[in-house]
């Protein structure tokens, strides 16, 4: 099994216009799934506790194999939701790891 982590630090907007931003991410790539049989689990999660050093949303996947995962990276929906991230993205860090 094969875990992908991915962390997005948005830009310090105004609260409610940072809101709208981290809500549209959100919905685009709750659908992934849906559009991505090759995912075996996905999360995505917005912060909900203001520290320095936290990041604003966290995407929690996992996928049978390298292979399939390399599926979910290369897919044209994902490829899409990566568009909409980019226009609000200050940072993102990742860790990918292999389970038993």
């Amino acid at each position: 099994m094969i875990k992908h982590v991915v962390m997005f630090k948005f830009r310090d907007d105004k609260p409610e216009n940072k809101k709208i931003q981290l809500l549209e991410v959100k919905r685009a790539l709750d659908l992934l799934p849906d559009y991505i049989p090759e995912i075996r689990s996905f999360e995505v999660g917005i912060n909900i506790l203001e520290s320095p050093r936290a990041y604003d949303l966290v995407i929690v996947s996992e996928f049978d194999t390298l292979e399939t995962y390399e599926v979910y990276r290369d897919h044209p929906s994902h490829l899409d939701a990566i568009e909409i991230i980019a226009k609000y993205k200050i940072d993102a860090k990742s860790v990918d790891f292999q389970t038993e």
